[in-house]
């Protein structure tokens, strides 16, 4: 088998009966599994009857009652990754093929064994995309479970720590910025180690010593008892609670602890308690990488199940480019305030500088502006890190400035395919007046 090609079933719809006969070479050759038709109806009923990684399909070919067999494709219950080929005689736009749902337009003439490495491209998208829709399932399940959501290293690093803290019923501290997620952390935490016992969350600027000794008789029994904001106590309460500790642990009553930057400094002794306990959760602009899985799933639950067109482009790079200093509460709250006002369209990024501005944040979309806008390294604040995203654009606009805006030349500088820069510029909402057409298109 060739890499990339194994256990890959391929159906190719194709009314050129001497292509479809180079294509099967060609495709078997390549080590894929192939099923041929000359007809959509019979292309119909196979993809009906058999399970396709991908289809291939001739957009000439039409069903009985004259619908485009690939237009069918994309709204059939199995909607399996497909490829157009597009004969020059249609006429058709690759662009408009796109938007329609295809994954990749193959403009015709082309050589048989160029298709292969189209096809294996198309797998790998198709994988990716599934693996998003896995990881944003998994998401979903765990925002619903009120547990933390993220994939950056760092968010890893601090999950691997969690669950290595979770092995005994230890005292744990909790440290970082206000909205960084640590009351999540925390519960994720007891669901490792103490899940079947409850857990019971007490705020310490409202606590008191008297509050501690009716707080310990409450929480008698096994479970998890989280103290936010445990440098608030005031000096005696920190002392009981000192005392009180060991017997909250023979109670396998494990006690987690949150510290925010800027808290009064702890007791001696108790200091010396949570020593070589803490565990520090790093802020929402230490793991950008995190901020678009977390905008996708805020704007899911914003729009309580109603359709949506989600996050252009620029509304995704500026929200990765924001310093984010209420973390992610503040991302949160951002989120739904700008699909209030887009009312179902797609979420731009004019509508998050607005809704920073309602909010009262409106300096820090201003620094995500100014660090986009320094993307060219002129300015002292580029950042040394970029999300891919905001790096893939900008060299796709600046190809299409070089070339006038002509999608052709542009792609051939890119060495990619038009059609698959059609869906680029489609994918990243890239505008025609963001380059200027200084070449008449060519003849065809």
């Amino acid at each position: 088998m060739v890499p990339g090609s194994d256990w890959a079933r391929v159906l190719v719809a194709e009314s050129d009966r001497q292509f479809l006969g180079q294509l099967e070479a060609e495709l078997r050759k390549q080590g894929f599994s192939v099923d041929l038709s000359l007809r959509a109806e019979e292309a119909r009923i196979l993809l009906d009857t058999q399970r396709y990684e991908i289809l291939l399909i001739d957009a000439s070919l039409r069903l009985d009652e004259g619908q485009a067999f690939w237009q069918w494709t994309r709204e059939s219950a199995a909607c399996h990754p497909c490829l157009v080929l597009l004969p020059p005689e249609l006429g058709e736009d690759p662009q408009e093929i796109i938007r329609g749902g295809a994954d990749d337009v193959i403009e015709l003439p082309i050589a048989a064994e160029e298709i292969p490495e189209r096809i294996r491209i198309g797998l790998s998208r198709a994988r990716e995309q599934r693996a998003r829709i896995r990881l944003l399932r998994g998401a979903e399940e765990l925002m619903e479970q009120g547990g933390p959501i993220g994939q950056s290293p760092s968010f890893r690093r601090l999950e691997e720590e969690i669950a290595n803290r979770s092995l005994d019923q230890e005292l744990v501290v909790l440290f970082g910025e206000p909205g960084a997620g640590k009351s999540l952390h925390a519960r994720s935490l007891h669901r490792q180690s103490m899940g079947e016992f409850p857990f019971r969350r007490e705020d310490c600027r409202k606590l008191q010593k008297h509050d501690l000794l009716g707080l310990e008789t409450r929480n008698s029994s096994p479970g998890t008892l989280l103290l936010e904001h445990i440098g608030e106590l005031d000096e005696p309460s920190q002392e009981f609670l000192v005392e009180r500790l060991p017997s909250m642990q023979e109670k396998r009553l494990r006690v987690v602890m949150t510290r925010c930057p800027g808290e009064p400094p702890l007791i001696d002794d108790l200091a010396r308690v949570t020593r070589g306990r803490e565990v520090h959760v790093p802020p929402l602009r230490d793991r950008p990488g995190d901020i678009p899985l977390l905008a996708t799933c805020f704007l899911d639950q914003s729009v309580d199940g109603f359709e949506h067109e989600g996050l252009s482009a620029e509304a995704l790079a500026l929200l990765c480019s924001m310093p984010w200093r209420s973390n992610v509460r503040q991302l949160r709250g951002t989120i739904r305030e700008a699909v209030t006002e887009a009312k179902g369209r797609r979420v731009t990024a004019v509508d998050i500088e607005e809704a920073c501005d309602r909010l009262g944040y409106k300096g820090e979309a201003e620094e995500g502006a100014r660090r986009l806008q320094s993307l060219d390294g002129a300015g002292p604040t580029a950042p040394k890190v970029l999300p891919f995203e905001v790096e893939e654009r900008k060299i796709l606009v600046r190809a299409l400035s070089a070339t006038g805006g002509h999608v052709a030349e542009a792609a051939k500088l890119l060495k990619i395919g038009r059609a698959t820069l059609y869906r680029k510029i489609q994918c990243f909402d890239i505008k025609r007046s963001e380059s200027v057409d200084r070449h008449p298109p060519s003849p065809k």
